[in-house]
């Protein structure tokens, strides 16, 4: 096993003495980095990812909020539902900075010298008071078919296979249509093919 870097440990601790203990009171269990919950037809997956740009003694993270949904996963990929939830295609995402009152991209910097207690303290707030919360009100139907934008090609299909999978085909098949009109990219085109098939339309 190849050791991890002190920028590296520092993050796990983080999320394994603040983060952890919250989260499990509020019924998530804990895979890697990944934090799931079912929740009716979802499953609310809280990632916490790190900068590519890590070195041994500097880091950063940030949060990614996922709602899951395993048949928009087998729909979309083709491939079985994994056993790890936040490994699976999310059909809607938000990073946690952009629901936070800067409204941007945020990243918590970890080195060797960090309050590692300080960090976690205010990671832990954050997912209490904004992480949580906001899986909770994106766990239904209604939020997702409100919030999957149409401008957002990836997001149109989404929000297809959704109503697909509630019986809503006639819905879905003219957002189906109107992708493929606006659509310009030979390979989205095949992708939205291979989708209506999965689909049975």
């Amino acid at each position: 096993m190849v050791k991890k870097s002190p920028a590296s440990q520092a993050i796990d601790s983080i999320i394994q003495e603040s983060v952890s203990p919250l989260l499990k009171v509020e019924g998530f269990h804990k895979t890697a980095r990944s934090f799931c919950r079912p929740q009716d037809d979802f499953i609310q997956v809280i990632n916490f990812q790190s900068s590519v740009w890590n070195t041994p003694s500097s880091g950063q993270f940030t949060v990614n909020l996922n709602i899951v949904f395993p048949f928009y996963h087998q729909m979309l990929t083709n491939t079985p539902y994994p056993k790890n939830p936040g490994s699976a295609a999310p059909i809607f995402s938000r990073r946690i900075g952009l629901l936070m009152n800067e409204r941007k991209d945020h990243w918590w910097v970890v080195t060797t010298d960090s309050d590692l207690s300080l960090i976690g303290r205010e990671v832990a707030e954050t997912m209490s008071t904004i992480g949580v919360p906001f899986l909770n009100e994106a766990s239904s139907m209604d939020f997702l078919l409100t919030n999957l934008k149409m401008k957002n090609p990836p997001e149109g299909l989404a929000k297809a296979i959704l109503l697909c999978y509630f019986d809503r085909k006639k819905e879905a098949e003219a957002i189906f249509r109107e992708l493929e009109t606006k659509c310009t990219m030979t390979g989205f085109k095949s992708t939205i093919s291979k989708i209506k098939s999965n689909l049975g339309l």
